[in-house]
């Protein structure tokens, strides 16, 4: 039998599909782009020729997807993973339409029949998707995020709804449950302001966003939680929230929502977005500007408040986090003093 080669091409949790125009019995329907192993060729160099005169993509392939199906009486096709080397844009130089899909859309394409018998394995490697930070188990699948459900999901998935109705900006429809029994949540845009480079607009606008979505959280109650005054975002920081530019586009991190204080929701956001690695005078200035714009406790109250919220953090860490974290609490310990009597001064000639 002589060789067809076909290549899954990956992105993010998609593959690749494109649709025949000729012959007339194939036209309108999706295949894996590749062709046929000339003289001379190895599987791998034929495929990634194919490619590169099909799509006008150099890609880099991966292991090959188990079996291989009769095409005709005379050849048979094979199907490798592959990735997009260089990050490259596909042109549908031989075909009339390109599509990525995602593991939930696989059967809504009309695949030509050699195809069909590949779908099943890579529906699985398309769920396994692309972890959103190394060795996490939350993985981007397409335009979704996907993680393990836990025993407040449901709640979770009811304030965000309740969030949503409110027009809290930056909160993720709930797409659902896939079938590993994990959530599905829309991908925002935008990315996390590194603290070390976050201005006074993005401060303001975290601390304004807590606000915001605790007035919206008002209310909430769920039969997971019972009694409670407040179920909210409980870690929110720069690292959970997306901007594009000064206007915030997306909140992550939603599994840490929980029972909690709005004193020690800003303490968590004061001590991600006033960290030790900056001077004493910075740390501050933005302990001062966090005050001011929540409008509730005084910046020295606020000190007090993460040292308590990152003592309590620290002692339920398991080794090797709690040694890590007890570092940068003893680090915070020994400059409170000096942070303590630096507001203190600005209070008084506030005053």
């Amino acid at each position: 039998m002589k060789a067809v080669v076909g290549a899954a091409i990956i992105r993010h949790g998609r593959v690749l599909a494109a649709r025949r125009t000729a012959p007339a019995a194939a036209a309108g329907r999706w295949e894996f782009p590749g062709g046929k192993v000339e003289a001379g060729e190895s599987a791998e160099q034929g495929l990634v020729r194919e490619i590169r005169e099909e799509l006008g993509l150099d890609v880099e392939l991966g292991p090959w997807l188990a079996g291989s199906v009769p095409v005709g009486q005379t050849h048979a096709l094979t199907v490798a993973l592959a990735r997009i080397a260089r990050d490259a844009v596909p042109q549908p130089v031989e075909h009339d339409q390109l599509r990525w899909v995602g593991p939930e859309e696989l059967d809504e394409l009309d695949w030509l029949e050699p195809d069909r018998p590949f779908l099943a394995e890579l529906r699985e490697v398309l769920l396994d998707g692309d972890p959103m930070a190394e060795g996490s188990e939350v993985v981007r699948v397409g335009r979704t995020v996907r993680r393990p459900t836990g025993p407040w999901t449901p709640a979770v998935h009811a304030l965000l709804a309740q969030l949503r109705r409110h027009l809290v900006p930056g909160v993720p429809r709930v797409l659902g449950i896939d079938e590993r029994g994990r959530e599905v949540l829309e991908l925002l845009p935008g990315r996390p302001v590194p603290v070390e480079e976050m201005d006074d607009v993005h401060l303001v606008a975290l601390v304004q966003l807590l606000d915001t979505v605790n007035a919206a959280a008002g209310g909430f109650s769920h039969p997971d939680l019972g009694p409670i005054a407040l179920f909210s975002h409980d870690e929110l920081g720069p690292e959970q929230v997306l901007f594009e530019g000064t206007r915030v586009t997306g909140v992550t991190g939603w599994r840490h929502a929980a029972p909690t204080l709005p004193l020690r929701q800003l303490a968590h956001l004061a001590w991600a977005a006033a960290p030790m690695t900056l001077s004493d005078a910075e740390i501050v200035r933005r302990l001062e500007l966090i005050a001011e714009a929540f409008s509730g406790p005084s910046a020295r109250e606020l000190l007090a408040a993460v040292g308590d919220r990152v003592r309590a953090a620290v002692a339920q860490l398991d080794e090797p986090l709690r040694s890590v974290s007890s570092q940068a609490l003893l680090e915070f310990e020994a400059r409170r003093p000096a942070l303590d009597a630096a507001l203190a001064e600005n209070e008084e000639r506030a005053s």
